[in-house]
């Protein structure tokens, strides 16, 4: 399970609170841009082609981002890994 917290104008620790309640265990600040805020997920459009969707209304992107043109910016991204005790054969799989 990812928990993530977008925000604007909100501490460090009102954030941490907010994980914590949600039931967060383990957390990571990713990137803190206040002039370029940016999260985008992915997915395959019906070409095939992997496409940028911004999760909640408010980000400036287009769908080829990071993907069809290399950035001028930094990014970070994550991936899913096996869970602990898992196999590849007994892994959740995507949803």
């Amino acid at each position: 399970m990812l928990y993530v917290g977008i925000s604007n104008n909100t501490t460090a620790r009102a954030l941490a609170e907010g994980m914590h309640h949600a039931g967060a265990v383990d957390v990571a600040q990713l990137d803190v841009n206040w002039s370029y805020p940016k999260f985008l997920l992915y997915a395959e459009n019906d070409k095939g082609e992997l496409v940028a969707q911004a999760p909640v209304d408010g980000f400036e992107y287009h769908p080829g981002e990071y993907v069809t043109k290399s950035a001028y910016r930094d990014f970070f991204y994550l991936t899913r890994k096996t869970p602990l005790g898992a196999t590849a054969t007994n892994a959740p799989k995507a949803n």
